[in-house]
């Protein structure tokens, strides 16, 4: 056994255990009682792995990785949590090496542009993001509304590669779409989430995985962009060409009615009225890259370097985000404020100021998709 290595094993797994600890510290008491099967995971792992006898095959198996404790524990959540299964655990994590894909290993580890970079695991996505919203948003307020909408339409999907989504929020409202579309060039998601301007420094992106619905609770976890230039910089320069769209139908009315339909890029391009207004009512519209395998590999690369950022605490996050709105937001040629009464009113009452404008967006869009309000009138989910 190489005595150095396993010292090297065994630093690291101290380390992983101090930061989940302090982790911690940002979430409430309802949370960490929630979380107690993975606290308790997390130091039954730590106790048993400083104590394993490791192989060299095992040294080097688990310095691959940024945090082998979270691994162990991950998997340990999944036995009977009888120590006498700890080390089934160990043989079958490196009898399936292949298998750990989604877990950040040492040589991907690369500093974030920021260093401030946090991500925010298993919070009340709702009240979380909410709270950014309010300091956010000036004008166009009801996209939070429909937003929220969105976060439980997505919570209700099987699939959890379904529910990772890219958000971003600036003074002039929101957006969500599904993290595969943002990274299909030429999609609607694409679109919106490429649309920066210089002159637009209060915008702010995350990317939003939801993990659950309790009542009205949302959960999930949240990871911050950093500088929003360079993150559309960077989806533009990643992002793969659109090849075809996928067209789902709803019953109501047309020749497609109740039909889904995939079409080329071309003849989704040069036939678009016909297809979108003509044939039926389309309720969903899915963008296609060519190479599928790809695109899941450039989504596979992104969860595993956000995966890498420190776990942050919401309240700090959110004390550093006012701070640098009054920076930007400071002299008048970079200020994007309405009117002092207007800008005094809390996002409780503009949200509600903003109901008519909800309704008559949920009619418009439940006759046609494609044409609902100004800012909306590219859509494709």
């Amino acid at each position: 056994m190489n005595k150095n290595k396993e010292q090297q094993l065994i630093d690291r797994l101290d380390k992983n255990l101090a930061d989940y600890h302090s982790s911690l510290m940002s979430f409430s008491k309802p949370e960490l009682i929630d979380m107690a099967d993975k606290i308790h995971a997390m130091a039954d792992a730590h106790r048993y792995m400083s104590n394993y006898g490791f192989s060299d095959g095992e040294l080097e198996f688990y310095l691959q990785f940024q945090n082998p404790l979270e691994i162990v524990a991950d998997y340990w959540t999944y036995r009977n949590y009888d120590l006498d299964d700890m080390s089934f655990v160990m043989y079958d994590i490196y009898d399936k090496q292949d298998a750990l894909v989604d877990y950040p290993l040492i040589k991907d580890a690369k500093a974030p542009a920021d260093l401030g970079l946090r991500r925010f695991m298993d919070v009340d996505l709702i009240d979380f993001l909410g709270k950014i919203a309010e300091k956010v948003i000036i004008h166009y307020p009801n996209d939070w509304n429909i937003d929220i909408d969105e976060l439980r339409k997505y919570a209700m999907f099987d699939d959890f590669n379904e529910r990772r989504l890219v958000w971003h929020v600036s003074s002039m409202g929101t957006h969500i779409k599904p993290e595969r579309n943002v990274f299909i060039r030429d999609s609607g998601a694409y679109e919106y989430m490429t649309d920066y301007h210089q002159n637009d420094p209060d915008m702010f992106g995350y990317y939003v995985e939801v993990t659950g619905k309790d009542g009205q609770r949302i959960t999930g976890n949240v990871y911050e962009v950093g500088n929003y230039a360079d993150f559309a910089r960077h989806v533009r320069d990643t992002a793969l060409p659109l090849d075809s769209v996928t067209l789902t139908y709803s019953d109501a009315w047309g020749v497609n009615a109740g039909k889904v339909l995939t079409v080329s890029r071309n003849e989704y391009d040069n036939d678009r009225h016909r297809l979108m207004s003509e044939s039926g009512n389309v309720i969903d519209v899915l963008p296609h890259p060519h190479d599928a395998r790809e695109l899941y590999k450039i989504l596979r690369d992104e969860r595993t370097h956000r995966m890498s950022f420190p776990i942050g605490s919401q309240e700090e996050h959110l004390k550093k985000l006012t701070e640098k709105l009054a920076e930007i937001r400071k002299t008048p040629e970079q200020s994007v404020k309405p009117p002092a009464a207007k800008k005094k009113r809390s996002i409780t009452v503009r949200l509600a100021e903003a109901d008519a404008e909800a309704r008559m967006y949920n009619a418009q869009r439940a006759q046609d998709p494609v044409t609902t309000t100004k800012k909306r009138k590219k859509e494709i989910e």
